[in-house]
């Protein structure tokens, strides 16, 4: 619940480009966006919003296929928030890089680079499984089966689902 001016400045922004991408309006969510993430003036702004942002703006590309600037944006994410934990050591941002990892999962899975999302989505697991993320550990487990029955094994789809019960 954002507490200070800025926040609420920026959850209603952030709102504004999530119903943008709801309309289908990708081009222009990106681009609300964008200008955003370049008026992050203040360090307290940036590590608040940055991620968040770039993982909109990797949403709105993968949906408006384009996959390429989407694992730009997501990747670019992923390295601020690596920096962010050798910074500050604070395990929030071991929890947005595997968040970000399984945006870059998604943008994979969307470009029928099914292996390449499963490996990423394994690879991402034990870091919620580590911090009892059930949350996020469901999500991926859903994103699990249903990478396995794209690939054809339905077999390990039905098994992944069982785990889920």
């Amino acid at each position: 619940m954002p507490t200070e001016p800025e926040d609420f400045y920026f959850a209603d922004k952030i709102g504004m480009i999530r119903e943008l991408f709801l309309e289908d309006d990708y081009r222009a969510g990106i681009e609300a966006a964008s200008v955003l993430k370049n008026n992050l003036c203040e360090a307290r702004e940036r590590e608040k919003y940055y991620c968040d942002i770039c993982k909109l703006m990797g949403l709105g590309y993968r949906k408006w296929k384009k996959p390429q600037r989407a694992f730009s944006v997501l990747r670019e994410a992923d390295r601020f928030a690596k920096n962010m934990y050798e910074k500050t050591n604070d395990d929030k941002w071991i929890i947005e890089q595997a968040i970000v990892s399984v945006n870059i999962g998604a943008v994979y899975f969307s470009v029928g680079a099914y292996q390449e999302a499963l490996d990423v989505f394994f690879n991402t697991l034990p870091i919620f499984e580590h911090k009892n993320d059930r949350k996020h550990i469901i999500m991926l487990y859903q994103s699990i089966a249903e990478t396995q029955a794209a690939l054809g094994d339905i077999d390990s789809a039905e098994s992944t689902m069982e785990i889920l019960k």
